[in-house]
C-alpha cells in the first residue's frame, strides 16, 4: 500500500507568518515603550540638571518629594521654586547639593496662593541652567 503525504507549504508559511507577527508586535511594544519615555516620577533631564517629583498630581496637605542631581559644580546652591496656575511664584528653597550632585527636599502642598486647581510649574535652577516640570494641584 502506497501512502501519499501531502506537504503543505501554506501550513509552514502560516506558522512562519504567526511567529513573524508575534515578533513584530513585541518589537512595536518595545519601540513605543521607549519613545513614550514614561518618566513616572515626572523627570526632566538636561546636560546639567535632573529634577523629579514623586507624583504627577497633588492635593492640599500632600507631601511633595523633590529630588534631583546636578552634573556640574556642586559648590553652588540649587534654587527650586514653584509657580501656581496663575504664574505667581508661591514657594522656593535654596538647596546645597551633596558632593555627588544629589539634592532633595520635602514640602507640604497648600498654603497661601495654592488656591486654584490647575497645572503648577516646578523649576530647578543651578548656575545658568534650569529645568522645569509640570504637575497638577487640586484644592
Amino acid at each position: 500500500m502506497i501512502r501519499y503525504y501531502r506537504l503543505s507549504i501554506f501550513s509552514s508559511n502560516k506558522k512562519l507568518g504567526v511567529i513573524a507577527g508575534v515578533a513584530a508586535v513585541i518589537a512595536i511594544i518595545v519601540i513605543v515603550g521607549f519613545t513614550a519615555t514614561d518618566f513616572t516620577s515626572n523627570s526632566i533631564l538636561s546636560k546639567s540638571i535632573l529634577v523629579n517629583v514623586d507624583k504627577t498630581t497633588y492635593q492640599r496637605a500632600d507631601i511633595i518629594s523633590i529630588t534631583g542631581n546636578v552634573k556640574s559644580n556642586t559648590e553652588n546652591m540649587v534654587e527650586v521654586f514653584i509657580k501656581n496656575a496663575n504664574g505667581k511664584k508661591i514657594w522656593n528653597e535654596y538647596i546645597h547639593p551633596k558632593s555627588n550632585g544629589d539634592f532633595s527636599t520635602l514640602l507640604i502642598a497648600g498654603g497661601n496662593d495654592w488656591n486654584s486647581n490647575g497645572k503648577y510649574i516646578l523649576t530647578a535652577q543651578h548656575v545658568d541652567v534650569k529645568n522645569t516640570l509640570e504637575f497638577s494641584f487640586s484644592v
